[in-house]
């Protein structure tokens, strides 16, 4: 039985071309007031009452550092910064599997519609194999259409909702 990973690898490995010239590249946390200037517009689209807090700007990426399997990447295409990825990998809470997660998938609005997310996917989905991951799970702001539909389109179900009580 061939497992949807392994279908959606093999769909976007045969893309006709890499035309975007895009690369994933580690951010460092000398690139951390660069980084959240670009989070800061993310977060901004996702809730147009964000703004940064000094505790973000301190330790967004200090969280993900210190995690050895979670990955925080710029999107770059020829050479220059369009967005950035934060994934990771997970044991599973009960089975014994390892889960992907995609945290965040941010691409500056000029560059969308460019097939650069679904780029970024096969290189991730290839890297989530490798470490012998067998699912992958998103979560999706609950207003988010737009990317209910991208997510729905790569073949992700709609399994669960998660839902949050402040304190």
């Amino acid at each position: 039985m061939t497992t949807l990973i392994g279908i959606l690898l093999n769909l976007f490995i045969n893309l006709k071309n890499m035309r975007n010239n895009l690369i994933l590249k580690n951010i460092l946390r000398s690139e951390k007031n660069s980084f959240i200037i670009m989070a800061k517009d993310y977060f901004k689209e996702l809730d147009s009452g964000f703004y940064i807090k000094k505790d973000f700007k301190k330790n967004y990426l200090e969280s993900i550092f210190k995690h050895k399997n979670h990955f925080i990447k710029y999107i770059i295409v020829n050479k220059k910064p369009i967005g950035f990825v934060k994934f990771g990998i997970e044991n599973h809470y009960y089975q014994k599997i390892k889960v992907g997660h995609i945290f965040d998938l941010y691409i500056k609005r000029e560059f969308r519609k460019k097939k650069i997310a679904k780029e970024v996917l096969m290189i991730i989905f290839k890297k989530l194999k490798k470490s012998n991951v067998k699912k992958i799970k998103i979560e999706i702001l609950k207003n988010n259409k737009k990317a209910k539909i991208f997510w729905k389109k790569i073949g992700f179900l709609h399994i669960t909702e998660v839902f949050q009580l402040k304190l």
